[in-house]
């Protein structure tokens, strides 16, 4: 049985020197990117190889459905523009050794020549790379050795920076010999797209996710281009526009999303090209397909950096994604798309707030929020009772803890320095403040999470009439571990004053608690002792005030 996957380590030779094979990068990618950034790392990375050494540059991935006696042709889906960048590096070697004079100069370098064309019986110096639709011409320019008809393209650049570099070098033979010889690639054939996707996330690498977001952009697009090359234009113009506005957001948890938003049914991430592949084929138009992810990627971006046009809408929007309820956006886009009201967004995004924080507190499985908000997204009607129908569903029983367990958990729960954890403390804060906003925490980076009791409680103060922790706990230092991340041990505080405080003595760090303008912080000057039991009164009591905040 044929292999779908197969990967070999190839030297630059290789990879270039066999005649019958083609790398064609598809019409609709985007163009070379590459900047003088990369081809240091690349120059650099050439003249650090030692003799008898290898340099390893990465992984390029292509699908070749099948070989033939004819050209094979194969199609980039990662790797362009380490493949142009290698190519663009030869063409400039290539003109360096034969302009240089020498026979054996000359020899190699149309040796390298022929690197940059594949050839069969029946076909005869086709370019061996052919790039996006938005390169082509330029490249062909180089590839051909027709330069003085070059406009001034990034790729021009590209080849000028390597052919100037190589005017400086005394013994280009050797060079050449590293370049085509040490260089070493890895090449992964798949047999299809699918197959490229299921590589992309088994290796669950960033850069191979945003490739396997490419694959679903790939087949739209190949269905785009059966149509006229007009249309392509518009529809490559408008995917553009899609990749700037979710930009270095998740792409896949995009495109996933917004297909439970619409459809019914949840899928996993390994299941996602499959469930585009299904909705492209069944589109009567790509031109409205693509024209509605827009309109999706549009909200989506709202969602994630809170930029509606409502500024309480978007106050809101901060604390979900703060406490990390990213799977409510499935609903939120269904929501925004439908145009619900101001109003009707805070109070959804209140519940919300209160289901996805009950939860996470009490440690509840994840496993069925996708079905909760697919459910939502596809039954929720938006009109006057959007409201109590989400309400309805988010405050189930067997969907959000009860107040018993809420206050059970959050009490025996050791809080990490996060933003979550920063966020309820910002809370607990309003309710200390009856909610009247008078000021307001503008950015989180200048508020630290202050361990009142500190972590650490072995290092000795500097300040000698106060003693250390461990003298000052007595007893207690042996419950230290236990109790020192839960909430009644938390506050927060500015970060100079956090700084300053350190691991001071408690008497010590009340001098900082003073100066600060957070209320929850500056009642601890108030307290005598801070020991385990001031900890667990304090735990008991923010227990009780986060009930009634996250309220059923």
């Amino acid at each position: 049985m044929k292999k779908t996957i197969e990967a070999n380590e190839m030297s630059v030779m290789r990879l270039f020197s066999v005649g019958n094979e083609q790398f064609i990068v598809p019409v609709y990618q985007r163009r070379y990117l590459w900047g003088k950034d990369q081809w240091i790392d690349l120059w650099n990375d050439i003249q650090n190889i030692e003799v008898g050494e290898d340099h390893f540059l990465g992984s390029i991935v292509v699908i070749n459905p099948q070989h033939n006696i004819e050209i094979n042709q194969f199609e980039v889906v990662d790797g362009q523009q380490r493949l142009t960048t290698l190519s663009l590096l030869i063409a400039a070697l290539r003109d360096s050794l034969i302009q240089s004079g020498g026979e054996q100069e000359e020899s190699i370098g149309e040796a390298l020549h022929g690197y940059l064309h594949c050839s069969t019986m029946f076909n005869k110096n086709l370019p061996k790379l052919i790039p996006g639709r938005l390169d082509r011409d330029d490249f062909a320019i180089i590839v051909d050795r027709k330069i003085k008809e070059m406009t001034n393209s990034n790729m021009y650049l590209a080849y000028q920076f390597f052919k100037e570099l190589f005017f400086e070098q005394n013994d280009l033979v050797e060079l050449a010999k590293t370049i085509i010889g040490s260089l070493k690639v890895v090449l992964i054939q798949v047999m299809s797209h699918k197959d490229a996707f299921r590589l992309f996330e088994t290796l669950n690498d960033r850069g191979l996710s945003l490739s396997a977001a490419d694959l679903i952009k790939n087949y739209i697009l190949s269905k785009a281009a059966r149509t006229s090359e007009d249309a392509l234009d518009d529809i490559v113009e408008t995917w553009d526009e899609i990749v700037e506005l979710v930009g270095q957001l998740d792409h896949l948890r995009f495109f996933r999303q917004v297909l439970l938003s619409k459809t019914d049914g949840v899928f996993s991430f390994n299941k996602l090209y499959d469930r585009y592949k299904t909705v492209v084929d069944k589109s009567d138009s790509i031109v409205d397909l693509v024209d509605e992810l827009k309109e999706y990627a549009v909200f989506y971006n709202q969602i994630c950096t809170a930029t509606t046009k409502y500024p309480s809408v978007n106050e809101k929007l901060r604390a979900i994604n703060a406490i990390g309820a990213a799977t409510s956006y499935t609903l939120l886009l269904k929501l925004l798309r439908n145009h619900v009201t101001e109003q009707q967004l805070v109070s959804i995004l209140n519940l919300i707030e209160t289901f996805a924080l009950r939860r996470a507190i009490c440690s509840w499985s994840t496993n069925n929020l996708d079905l909760i908000f697919n459910h939502l997204a596809l039954n929720t009607p938006v009109d006057t009772i959007c409201v109590e129908y989400i309400k309805g569903v988010l405050t189930r029983a067997d969907y959000i803890p009860s107040d018993a367990d809420f206050v059970a958990n959050l009490k025996t729960k050791n809080f990490r320095q996060d933003d979550q954890c920063k966020y309820i403390l910002e809370r607990i804060e309003d309710y200390h403040v009856n909610f009247s906003k008078e000021k307001s925490i503008a950015n989180r980076s200048f508020v630290h999470i202050e361990h009142i009791m500190p972590k650490t409680i072995k290092s000795k103060s500097s300040k000698k009439e106060y003693g250390d922790w461990e003298t000052y706990l007595g007893t207690d230092t042996a419950l230290h571990d236990i109790h020192v991340n839960k909430i009644g041990n938390l506050t927060l505080l500015g970060s100079s004053l956090n700084i300053s405080a350190s691991n001071n003595p408690f008497e010590e760090k009340k001098k900082n608690y003073e100066q600060s303008s957070i209320l929850m912080t500056k009642q601890l000057t108030d307290c005598p002792k801070w020991d385990i039991a001031a900890i667990q009164g304090r735990t008991e009591r923010l227990a009780g005030i986060a009930v009634a905040i996250w309220k059923l």
